[in-house]
């Protein structure tokens, strides 16, 4: 399990010890949590925020399975339960990559996702993402749905937005946090700025979750 960051930007040494307890604590020791920093990342992709997922999708980086799979999400991703329902929800999605619907819109969405290196459909996106260096979407994950013909997500609910939940409209509505494996916060506020806050149940979820 691959998670994103950069302790030297916004997520600092906090965070990573957070998602290693959080995907040891939810996987039961199955899966081994990895970091993406911006030293290990092509010159022209560093310092680029959430495109350092796109190093998920480089047949030669050193990450995830011996089987090509990495499974990725963001740093500011707070585990709850159940990893190893997630895992298999995104192996079974056939696709070479499979992602969360986004909650706005259904499609393809980075807060958690599964590559297979070396497929047709990685490799068509790490081409065109080289031969734009550096890249002109917004969003790495528009990049991704653009340029990947084999793309696929799972049902909805297992990764929610905090956004959502806490009632930002833009965000999508709220998916409930009963049957989530995950709460991906994908920008401001950040799991630090709520954690110990224990006003309402979503606030308290995350301090009894977030474990830094």
């Amino acid at each position: 399990m691959g998670v994103d960051g950069k302790p030297e930007g916004h997520y600092d040494e906090r965070y990573e010890r957070a998602a290693r307890e959080g995907i040891d604590r939810t996987s039961g020791g199955t899966f081994r949590a990895e970091f993406i920093h911006d030293p290990d990342l092509p010159e022209w992709l560093r310092y680029r925020g959430w495109w350092s997922f796109m190093q998920c999708f480089n047949p030669d980086a050193r990450i995830g399975n011996t089987d090509g799979s990495v499974y990725c999400a963001g740093l500011d991703t707070v585990f709850l339960r159940d990893l190893p329902r997630l895992v298999a929800a995104l192996d079974d999605v056939g696709a070479d990559v499979a992602g969360v619907p986004c909650p706005t819109d259904g499609k393809y969405n980075s807060f958690a996702f599964r590559v297979r290196r070396g497929t047709p459909g990685a490799n068509a996106v790490w081409e065109a993402l080289v031969e734009q260096k550096p890249p002109q979407a917004k969003m790495e994950h528009l990049f991704v749905r653009h340029h990947c013909p084999s793309l696929g997500v799972i049902p909805p609910g297992l990764v929610i937005s905090y956004k959502g939940e806490a009632g930002y409209g833009w965000a999508g509505p709220p998916q409930g946090t009963d049957d989530a494996v995950a709460i991906a916060f994908h920008g401001r506020p950040r799991p630090h700025e709520v954690a110990g806050d224990v006003r309402n149940p979503l606030k308290r979820l995350v301090t009894q979750c977030w474990k830094p």
